[in-house]
Order: structure tokens, then C-alpha cells, then sequence
């Protein structure tokens, strides 16, 4: 394996929703195993998490994402590959319901950030949800009445003025 030229990897997987643990790791073991196959290494296989969709999938608004990265040898990288995509196209269409595969740079380093997941966005307890309501229901009002006196300064002087014209009417009558 020195001796041949390595190109490295990574493939996003977009699993279903439903997906369990134990169908993970049975997708990671059969990738592992048609890259060894081909003579190349897996460098790392992470769970990124649930997380919404821009659109629905297969009739799902949620799904899991992967990342795998690997290195395969380039001489025969065409074969390897196409059983990569046999893998998710045949045998776990009804779990992987999209993958893209990109080449990495050689010269570049494998550091990433990864977007947090649903699962690891912290929930706000209802206590603290209606707190933050109050809080912007609170500041609401006060922006309101100082925008509103003059207009209820013009309405009480609307007001008087009304008062006087009746008052005018009924000593006239």
C-alpha cells in the first residue's frame, strides 16, 4: 500500500429518520468492508445526528447524517467506488436515503466543524420558554406607551373638544 498513490475520501450519508443503532453499524461494517476489499483504510465513521430537512425526503422532514472518510488506492478506484455506490443504491436504499462521495485534498487537513444536531440543541423547559415570552411581552408595552403619548395626548384632546361641542349644543338647545 506505500507504493501506490492513495486518494482520500469522505461520504455524507443521509440516513432515515427511524434509523437504529444496530442498522448503523451494520451500514458502517459493510462499508468498511468493500473499502478494505479494495485495499484501501476507513479513517473515521461519526454519527453527526438528526436534523431537519430544507425539504422532504421519501416523505420525511427529518433525517441522520454520517460521515465517513477513507482512503482507497488509485489504481483501481473506478471499481471501488462503484461498489460503494451498489452498497447504498441496492442494498440499503431503504435506510440511505441520499450520499454524495467527494474526493479530499491530499495536502489539506481532515478538521471540520460539524453543525449541531436536534439531539444536541438544548430544549428550553416550558417555565423558561414562558419566561422569555413575558420578557418580550414586558419590553413590548413599554416601547408601545412611549411611542403612544402624544397620540394619547391627542386623543384626550380630541376628547375635550368633543365634550365641548356637546356641552355647547346643550346650553344652544
Amino acid at each position: 500500500m506505500a507504493n501506490t498513490a492513495m486518494a482520500r475520501y469522505e461520504i455524507l450519508l443521509l440516513a432515515v429518520p427511524e434509523i437504529a443503532a444496530d442498522d448503523a453499524s451494520t451500514v458502517e461494517s459493510q462499508l468498511h468492508s468493500a473499502i478494505t476489499a479494495q485495499k484501501g483504510d476507513v479513517l473515521s465513521f461519526e454519527r453527526w445526528g438528526k436534523y431537519r430537512l430544507a425539504y422532504q425526503i421519501q416523505k420525511n422532514d427529518y433525517g441522520v447524517y454520517f460521515l465517513a472518510r477513507f482512503i482507497l488506492p488509485q489504481a483501481d478506484l473506478g471499481l471501488a467506488l462503484e461498489d460503494i455506490h451498489r452498497l447504498f443504491r441496492v442494498k440499503y436504499r431503504d435506510l440511505i436515503m441520499r450520499y454524495i462521495i467527494t474526493e479530499l485534498p491530499t495536502e489539506k487537513s481532515l478538521e471540520y466543524r460539524r453543525p449541531e444536531s436536534l439531539e444536541e440543541t438544548p430544549r428550553r423547559e416550558a417555565s423558561e420558554a414562558g419566561s422569555l415570552r413575558r420578557d418580550r411581552d414586558d419590553r413590548r408595552p413599554a416601547v408601545a406607551a412611549e411611542q403612544s403619548v402624544p397620540v394619547v395626548e391627542e386623543a384626550a384632546k380630541v376628547e375635550e373638544d368633543v365634550v365641548d361641542v356637546e356641552d355647547q349644543e346643550e346650553a344652544g338647545e
